[in-house]
């Protein structure tokens, strides 16, 4: 008797994200460091799109996670990257010390910054 198999699920792909270039997302690390000094990486990975691993990668290169304080589990540009040719030192003093907005608690300022942001072009990857 021969059995039947039935062929393996494609897996759902309505949550992937697709990676950007490594430069293209570091460019928009350093823009949400300008608008607030600490990032919970939940916010980040919610603002940014891209997948997990790839992003905490990347992230890692520039920032480092705040383990103790009123900033506790956040994250912080590294102050060598701050100094960097790089990234203007300028923009980042001007920004703010609090969190940015919760990403599951997003008002419409936080959807307002993120269409903002209309010089970046996005490809579409089918």
């Amino acid at each position: 008797m021969q059995q039947v198999t039935k062929p393996p699920k494609a897996k759902a792909q309505e949550n992937k994200t697709t990676r950007m270039p490594q430069n293209e997302l570091l460019d928009l690390i350093y823009q949400c460091f300008r608008e607030h000094k600490y990032w919970p990486f939940k916010t980040l990975k919610a603002r940014l799109r891209q997948p997990e691993a790839y992003l905490k990668q990347t992230l890692e290169m520039v920032a480092h996670l705040v383990k103790s304080g009123d900033f506790a589990m956040t994250w912080e540009l590294k102050p060598e990257a701050k100094e960097s040719s790089y990234a203007d030192a300028l923009a980042y003093k001007d920004a703010k010390e609090e969190l940015p907005p919760d990403p599951g608690n997003v008002d419409e300022d936080f959807e307002e910054d993120a269409s903002d942001n209309e010089d970046v072009q996005f490809e579409n990857v089918v």
